[in-house]
């Protein structure tokens, strides 16, 4: 069951990370592009309530009853993520249509990449905890998996359309999702 707020209680905050795959190249054409091309899927999503253990989502996975939670009552909850143009561009235009979220408020969406920049810190997670003193690091292990799941290893042709052939090697997956909790932990204690 969620851990929906109720009137009287503390506002809680919903940390959110999500690693995706795509044809696309994120560098060359920014967020919202890569989001609505047909080529790009989430790989996990993975979010916590406050100071709770991160929990995953994968794709074949009904939606977190907790997005439902602040989707339905957005005046009692926040949602952090880091470089939220990124993950709100995913949840927009990937997963409330194809994967059946909710749809959330902007306005209680927060970024903690934003906050960084705000106060001269680096945009980059890793470099803001280490400018921030925290103790969490990256693995270049679990980085050099994710750049190998998350973009095509070849392409095969069919007709008038490229279908992208990927790395679904289950240890490169299992990184991934390693890295992804590491980033909702970190973000939580920027």
């Amino acid at each position: 069951m969620p851990l929906c707020a109720s009137k009287g209680e503390t506002m809680p905050t919903l940390f959110w990370d999500i690693e995706t795959r795509s044809g696309a190249n994120l560098r060359d054409c920014g967020a919202y592009v890569y989001a609505i091309d047909p080529t790009t899927e989430p790989l996990c999503l993975l979010y916590a309530v406050d100071d709770n253990e991160p929990q995953l989502w994968l794709p074949a996975d009904p939606p977190p009853a907790e997005f439902t939670c602040v989707a339905a009552d957005p005046e009692s909850w926040k949602l952090v993520a880091h470089n939220y143009d990124f993950e709100r561009a995913m949840l927009e235009n990937m997963l409330v249509p194809r994967f059946r979220f909710p749809l959330i408020s902007h306005h209680v969406q927060h970024c903690t990449q934003r906050l960084a920049l705000a106060n001269a810190y680096p945009a980059e997670l890793d470099l803001l905890a280490q400018a921030l003193g925290l103790p969490y690091r990256k693995d270049p292990v679990a980085r050099k998996a994710m750049l190998a799941v998350s973009r095509p290893k070849a392409n095969r042709k069919r007709k008038a359309t490229t279908i992208p052939i990927w790395d679904e090697d289950p240890e490169k997956l299992n990184l991934l999702y390693e890295r992804c909790r590491l980033d909702v932990i970190t973000t939580r204690a920027v």
